[in-house]
């Protein structure tokens, strides 16, 4: 099924392609054109702001995982400390 032409402003025909017969786009392709442009920065902002939340969330796991090995290390320092004090106790 085709588009039927309309007729612009110049009196040049709307072809399938949004291009008119002068060469120019028509109003119906250069608006769509304009709305993909800003479907398209929107998108682009909302994957800078993903990327961001990303970035922030990969830094504190990275903290976290850095004060788990501190901890982890206390808890070992601890329990050699424990263990050293029942073998002294037990030897009184």
């Amino acid at each position: 099924m085709s588009q039927p032409m309309k007729p612009l402003e110049s009196g040049a025909t709307n072809l399938p392609t949004g291009i008119t017969t002068s060469g120019q786009l028509s109003v119906y392709a250069a608006n769509a054109i304009a709305g993909i442009r800003v479907n398209r920065d929107r998108e682009k902002k909302e994957i800078a702001d993903f990327n961001n939340r990303l970035a922030h969330y990969i830094e504190k796991v990275r903290f976290l995982e850095a004060q788990n090995r501190v901890l982890e290390n206390d808890i070992g320092l601890f329990r050699q400390a424990a263990h050293n004090y029942c073998k002294i106790t037990a030897k009184l």
